[in-house]
C-alpha cells in the first residue's frame, strides 16, 4: 500500500496536480488541522468536567431506586450498588431503595436471599409484611408467604427483628430503650 501511494504521489506531481515542494501546503493543513482539533478537545474537557459534577451531585443527593421481580418458575441473581447481592426466588418482587443514610428494600411478595456487604453508616433493612429485618454484615433467607406472615432465616451473621414502623427512621433506637429481638447463624423466626 505504502510503494502503490508512493506512486501515486510521484504520478500527480508529474501531471502538476501537486507542487513539487508540498512542504508549504503541508503545513498550511496543519496549522489548520491543529486549530480544529483544539475546539473539539475544549469541549469535550468541558462536558466531562460538567458531567462529573452533575452526576457527582445527583449520585450523592438523591434516593436510587430500583424494582427487581421474578416470574413463576424463574429465578434471578442481583449485584446491588453496595456490593451486597440478592437471589430472588420463583414469582419474587422486591424494591431497593438507596439513600445516602440507608440501604432499605422492600419485600412485596416471594422469597429472596440477601448477603449483605457491611457498612456501619448505612443499615440494611429489608421491610416484609409489617416487620423488618437489619442486617448486620450477614446472609439470611426472607420469604413473605402472605401479606401478613412472614419467615426469617440466618445463614451467616446477625439481624435484628423490629417493627416497620420502627424500621422506617434512619435514627437508631436507644438500646435501653428496647431491645431488638437478634437471630444467629442456623436460627428460624415467623412473625406476622
Amino acid at each position: 500500500t505504502w510503494v502503490r501511494l508512493h506512486e501515486m504521489g510521484a504520478s500527480a506531481r508529474e501531471c502538476g496536480m501537486v507542487p513539487a515542494d508540498p512542504e508549504p501546503v503541508l503545513e498550511k493543513l496543519a496549522r489548520s488541522s491543529r486549530r480544529r482539533l483544539r475546539r473539539p478537545i475544549a469541549w469535550t474537557a468541558a462536558a466531562t468536567v460538567l458531567l462529573a459534577v452533575i452526576g457527582g451531585s445527583h449520585f450523592h443527593s438523591t434516593e436510587s431506586s430500583s424494582v427487581y421481580a421474578t416470574d413463576i418458575g424463574e429465578r434471578s441473581a442481583v449485584a446491588l450498588p453496595d456490593s451486597s447481592t440478592v437471589e430472588l426466588n420463583t414469582d419474587t418482587e422486591l424494591t431497593v431503595n438507596y439513600s445516602s443514610k440507608s440501604r432499605r428494600v422492600i419485600l412485596r411478595r416471594g422469597e429472596a436471599y440477601f448477603d449483605v456487604a457491611g457498612n456501619d453508616r448505612r443499615p440494611f433493612v429489608v421491610e416484609a409484611g409489617h416487620g423488618a429485618i437489619r442486617a448486620v454484615g450477614t446472609g439470611f433467607l426472607v420469604r413473605l408467604k402472605t401479606h401478613e406472615l412472614v419467615t426469617v432465616t440466618v445463614t451467616e451473621g446477625v439481624v435484628e427483628l423490629s417493627r416497620a414502623a420502627d424500621a422506617k427512621s434512619d435514627r437508631p433506637t436507644p438500646r435501653a430503650v428496647q431491645q431488638p429481638p437478634t437471630l444467629g447463624k442456623g436460627q428460624r423466626a415467623e412473625y406476622d
